[in-house]
């Protein structure tokens, strides 16, 4: 039996409608999956496969491993439970020497960052001038009332900061390898 070794493989995905009714539409991950749908599926892969995600280098060596991976809302359309697996999928990858960089609007993903930034944008003093984007870090309280507007918009009180606290918890205990009360079944 001859041994083959492919350098790349396509993925097939059928899409469904949100309300779970089928559309017979086969295609090409690349063709038809949405960009959210196409970083979960880089993010599983990677998690399974450890390094089967590779750049090229000029002299068309494909074995090449990202320094950094970025993820732009790659918890677009997920909530709950979802959120939560994909937060420790990101986390898992990010101990095998890579940098994960995640944009998110989910307090579930940010909790279990290492590194927390805000990115504030505010509109110049006139009219049609532009914005203004700076870049923060938050950590202790400040990273705490983040989470919690994040989860609770600005109605963060006594019960979003609780939560938020919860959440920087399991997070931090995930990241030690101990055991979370979110973990997955």
């Amino acid at each position: 039996m001859d041994v083959v070794n492919l350098d790349t493989a396509d993925f097939f995905l059928k899409n469904n409608n949100a309300d779970g009714r089928q559309k017979d539409e086969w295609g090409k991950v690349e063709e038809i999956a949405s960009s959210g749908e196409r970083a979960r599926l880089l993010l599983l892969i990677e998690t399974v496969l450890p390094g089967a995600v590779a750049g090229a280098t000029e002299d068309g060596d494909n074995s090449v491993r990202p320094i950094t991976v970025l993820y732009d809302e790659i918890d677009s359309h997920v909530g709950g439970r979802a959120a939560v697996a994909v937060a420790k999928l990101l986390s898992d990858q990010g101990r095998d020497a890579n940098q994960i960089i995640s944009i998110t609007h989910n307090a579930a993903i940010a909790s279990i960052a290492d590194n927390h930034f805000v990115v504030d944008k505010v509109e110049k003093a006139g009219r049609g001038e532009g914005v203004i984007v700076g870049v923060r870090s938050v950590e202790g309280e400040e990273r705490e009332r983040e989470v919690a507007r994040m989860a609770a918009g600005e109605l963060v009180d006594v019960e979003g900061l609780e939560f938020a606290r919860a959440l920087l918890r399991e997070g931090q205990a995930h990241r030690e390898g101990r055991k979370t009360l979110l973990q997955s079944n």
